[in-house]
Formats: C-alpha cells, structure tokens, sequence
C-alpha cells in the first residue's frame, strides 16, 4: 500500500526564516534597503520616530520604487520562498537583482511585532496589509492564517514603506546608530558607478530625542584611502588570467609595475568568474606609521594632525577586505577582525613576508551567483564555502602574494622595519646563497643543460660562498664591536637618568646642614664640652661631602655625551659645545700624559666661534684677523652672513 502526502509547514517556519534567520536588526534594515534597489528606487529613507516613548516608537522604511500591484503583494511577496527575482534576474529598470531566495522581506520580522505594508504602483493602487508576527506563534499551518488586504485608488506617488512598530531594540544609545550608519556605509561599493542613482538617508528629524539627531542624514559610502604604502589594482578573468598593477606609495621614484599571469587553482577549488580587486596595503611599525602620518596629514576631529595610536585606531576601523556584488556589499566581508583570507595564519609562518588581515584595506567586485558560482547565505552572513568560493581566496592570495614579494623586497633594501639586533641575521640572509643555487639549477635543468655543468656551477657558488664568508666574519666582528658599544651607551644612559636624583639630593643636603648646624651652634644646642665633635669637625665632613657631590656631578656631566638617547628631531649644535665637551670628558687623561690644551675663540673664521687647538694653524687665524681693520672685519662678518652653511 502507497500514499501520497504534502508539506505543510506551521506557521512558525516564519519566525525560523524571518527573526531567527537574520542575525540582528542592523542586517535586517539593510535587507530593506536591498529590496528598495531592487524595486528600481533611487531612494531610499529610514526614518525613526518617537523612541522617547516606547509604545509609539516606528521605524519606517520608504522607498521611491515602482511598487507593488494587488497581485504582485499578493502572489510574490506573500509566498515565502517565490522564484520570481530568481527567474527575473533583472529588475524592470535594468538592474541586477540582489534578492533571490524569496524571504528578504520577512527580515521586517526581526525589527518589531506589528509590519504595515504599504505600496502604490505606477497605476495608482495603493495596497496595505498589516502583519502581527505574534500571529505566526499559534499553533496553526501557515495556510490557515488569514490577512485582510485593502487596495484603493490614490494620488499618492509610486513606491513602498514598510512600518514597524512595537520595535523590540532599544534605539536610544548614539552607538547604536553609529554601528547603523557604519553598516549603511560598508553596504555602499566605494567605486560606484556615477550613472548609479541610489540614495540612503537616515532620517532622525522626529526620533524624540535630540542628541541622536546628529546622527542623521546622507549615507555616504566610505571613501577608497588615496594614500597607501602599497597598493595592488586590477582583475582576474574568469579563465585566471592575472592582470594586476602594484604602486609604492613610501617612494614615488618607483615606477608602476604590470603583472601578467596565470593562477592555477588547486584540486580542490574551481573558478569564481571575473573578479576585480583594489587592495590598499600599510605597514604599522613606528617608522611607517610616522611616515604615512606626513604623507596623508592625517588630522583628527579637533584638526590637529594624528599620533601613531590615532592612526592605529584608524587603521583598525578600516581594515579589512570587503566583497561587494552589484555595488553592494555582502556581509560579514570586510567588517574589521574579519580575517576570511586567513591571512594571519599565514603571516605567522611568515611575519616579514606576508601582509596581515590589520594591515590590509580594500575590496573585492565578483560577478553574479550564475556566472561566479558564488550563492549567498540565506542568513546573509556570507558566501556559502563552495568550491567556487575556494577559488575566490586562491586567486586573491596569489594576486595578493605577487604584492608581498615586492613589498619584502622593498623594505629588505631599505631597511625599514627593521629591529635593532637584527644586523646579523640580515647579513647571514644576503650571505645565504642557497635560493640563487636553486634558481640556477631548475633552469639548468629546463634548459637541459648537462648535469656534470650543474655540478660545475654549484663548486664555484660553494668557492664564492667560502671565500665571502672570511668577509662575513670580520663584517660581524666589526658589527660586534658596535653593538657593544651602543649597549654600553644604553647602561651609561641608566646610569646617568637612575643617579642624577640621588646626586641631586647629596649636593642640595650638605650646605641646608651646615646652615641648620650655624643657627644650632647660635643658639648652644649643639657640640657640650664634652662631645666627642666638635662644629668644626661636622662643618670640615660636610664641606667634604659637598666637594666629592660636586665631582660626581662634574664625572656624570663628562659622561653624559656617552649616553644613548631615543633618537629626536634634528637641531643646531655648537662645534664649541662639542669641543668643550670632548676636553672635560677626558680631561684627567690629557692632564696625566701632559697634553697642553690651549685655545682661544677665534672671531672672523665663521659665524660661530670654534676652538684652534693646532698651533701653527691658530697663530696664523690670529694674526691674519689681527692685521685686519674693523671695516674689513666687518666686511668678512657680511661675507660669511650671505653664505652661511659653513658651520
């Protein structure tokens, strides 16, 4: 015996599409606005009402679309799941649809309990109907609720509204729609095209309370950044053929360099159609910060120009590589910490080569679900993991790894990034003939060259390795030598920043004690007759102790110049000063070997005085500006005013 039997879904499957599908009401007031696109709108407005008073809080969604027949409410957008957008593809006015799985709408569900739904075609009908989620609760089939829909003449323009009330967020926080309008403008491709009329306005005029109001108005996509470190542009065709552009941004001498080439996809990906990318990339060390900081003049709210944590910050909120679909953007793709390239993972491996999810800003263009392959979630949280979408992230990364070999060699030649300490092993990388050896020999081999010549070529790389790494080692002796010397200057540094306050100390104490012993001795306080001390014996010790303090300070003032500060901006610096300096720091040296150390301040030389310590040399500089007259002296101050650069 056979039967035959249906589906019937309970109406509860609403609630299991609608409200729990949705991830959260920011989703669910963007699959709003997609609808709106996709009714041809070239407007679209969001507008908040009365959130001071929770019963009469509405958020309504307009729209200035072709709107909705009778029919069209009645068989497309009441059946759940309708292949109309599907079978369509396109909308009336030409555009590519972004809805196809039929349930969109019920996104509204997530919102509030009560939706009105009312739209006006281009013949003048207007059409309402009003939903109770709460009806979708009962223990019903979804065939046995019933809703009563009104359709009436009007003078009212084209287009649809949806009006939720009984809105179950709380839309009082300014963070709240701080993430709305953030969310709005990741939804918005940054390279729209300008024939593109699509409007969002978030409206807040009547929100009830003042201090959102602010918050409203246009929503502007976020702007692509001009200024970058490195940049990589251009396309892969759906066969994987590369074309792609790489910029330096640190150095405007680099020229552009063309890439032309070919992806090969592993076994377990296949191809994603055309793709278009834009991939902004900057590096986030100190040095870099700073310099991108200089090139963007980056400024923050009060205008004046960013530090290094305000463009961290700044990076943080931009980062991110977006995936944008007929000017839209598919979500969560491109919202920061979002790493769906697994970028991290792989610079981990790899710190100075690979590019980190934090360090990248940009987005990427994919074709429509038939042509790429690429279907959305009905969740619209992401592309499902697909073969296709497999291929997405292997073409990416291999267009991505093309930037990342030119950006590791830019700044290995350079030097930027560098840490200190890492002098050795970056001379042990240049030294390191292994790769160059590989690369010979796999085009020997192409070339069919025979292999006694291979081995050839190899003994003479082993000969150049040996005899240059004799050159390594005093290159390392050398560097060994200097890196002691700054690490002496740092302990030199502690020193002289740990001892000047106790130093500071001793030299203040010493004469306030002998003030105090005066007034004590004043008044017979101090010293019976018989003490053991006498004042004058206390006042000789401390004279003492102030002398060897003041000789500490003078040997601290003598080292100072040792010592190894941060690195600060450059400034003048008095060859005198230097001098003076350089004969304190070893003046018991010159005093023991029995040096003679004269100068004298020789006007008429410079601008600046400078000391004369070779005697032939100073005597001829004083008799030559003796013999001259003050006019000629005068004469040489303009001459050397009008140069100035000599010193």
């Amino acid at each position: 015996m056979s039967i035959s039997a249906t589906f019937r879904p309970k109406a509860r499957i609403i609630h299991t599409l609608g409200a729990e599908l949705i991830k959260d009401s920011y989703a669910a007031i963007i699959e709003l606005v997609k609808n709106a696109y996709d009714a041809d709108a070239d407007l679209v407005r969001i507008r908040f009402a009365d959130l001071d008073k929770p019963e009469k809080a509405t958020i309504k969604v307009s729209d200035n679309g072709h709107g909705m027949s009778p029919e069209t409410v009645t068989d497309v957008w009441m059946i759940p799941g309708t292949t109309d957008k599907l079978e369509r593809s396109k909308s009336p006015g030409g555009r590519r649809l972004l809805g196809a799985k039929g349930i969109g709408r019920l996104a509204a569900a997530r919102l509030g309990r009560f939706v009105t739904l009312e739209t006006t075609d281009k013949k003048k009908e207007t059409t309402t109907l009003v939903i109770d989620w709460s009806d979708f609760s009962k223990d019903l089939f979804l065939d046995e609720l019933q809703f009563d829909i009104e359709t009436k003449k009007t003078t009212m323009s084209n287009g649809t509204t949806l009006a939720v009330e009984n809105i179950y967020a709380e839309w009082l926080e300014a963070k709240s729609f701080q993430v709305l309008r953030k969310e709005l403008r990741k939804l918005l491709s940054p390279v729209r095209s300008k024939k593109e009329k699509f409007q969002i306005n978030l409206d807040l005029s009547d929100c009830g309370v003042e201090s959102l109001r602010t918050h409203g108005g246009e929503i502007e996509p976020f702007p692509v950044l001009d200024y970058f470190d490195y940049r990589l542009s251009g396309h892969v065709d759906k066969d994987g053929h590369a074309h792609l552009t790489i910029e330096n941004g640190v150095d405007s001498r680099i020229p552009r360099a063309t890439l032309n080439f070919e992806i090969k996809l592993p076994a377990h990906a296949d191809r994603c159609g055309k793709i278009q990318l834009d991939l902004r990339v900057f590096d986030r060390d100190p040095e870099s910060l700073d310099d991108l900081i200089r090139r963007s003049d980056l400024t923050d709210e009060s205008g004046k120009r960013m530090g290094r944590l305000e463009a961290r910050r700044l990076l943080n909120e931009l980062s991110g590589v977006g995936i944008y679909r007929e000017g839209f953007r598919i979500r969560p793709y491109g919202d920061s910490g979002y790493d769906w390239l697994e970028l991290d993972k792989e610079r981990v491996q790899n710190p100075s080569l690979r590019i980190g999810s934090d360090q990248i800003a940009g987005y990427i263009v994919i074709e429509e679900e038939r042509s790429s392959g690429l279907a959305e979630k009905s969740s619209r949280e992401g592309l499902f993991e697909s073969r296709n979408f497999a291929g997405l992230i292997e073409s990416v990364r291999a267009s991505l790894a093309t930037l990342e070999e030119k950006r590791f060699e830019f700044r290995r030649k350079t030097g930027r990034g560098r840490a200190a300490g890492s002098v050795e092993k970056f001379l042990r990388e240049v030294m390191d003939f292994a790769g160059l050896e590989r690369s010979i020999d796999k085009s020997l081999k192409e070339a069919s060259s025979p292999s006694e010549a291979r081995k050839e070529i190899r003994r003479i790389l082993a000969d150049e390795f040996t005899s240059k790494s004799k050159e390594l080692e005093k290159i390392q002796e050398t560097v060994a030598r200097y890196e002691g010397q700054v690490t002496l200057g740092k302990i030199v540094g502690v020193l002289m920043h740990e001892g000047r306050k106790p130093l500071k100390y001793l030299g203040e104490q010493a004469p306030r004690i002998m003030r105090w012993l005066t007034h004590l001795s004043k008044a017979n306080i101090i010293a019976p007759k018989d003490a053991i001390f006498t004042k004058e014996e206390i006042m000789e010790r401390l004279s003492g102790l102030r002398t060897e303090t003041d000789l500490l300070v003078g040997l601290f003032n003598r080292v100072d110049p040792l010592a190894v500060r941060k690195r600060s901006f450059t400034r003048n610096t008095s060859l005198v000063s230097l001098a003076k300096q350089a004969i304190t720091l070893f003046e018991n040296d010159i005093r023991n070997q029995g040096i003679d150390v004269q100068g004298r301040l020789v006007q008429g030389v410079c601008e600046r005085h400078i000391y004369c310590f070779d005697q032939p040399v100073r005597q001829q500089h004083i008799l030559a500006w003796d013999s001259k007259t003050e006019k000629e002296r005068n004469q040489d101050f303009s001459e050397i005013r009008r140069r100035r650069g000599a010193c």
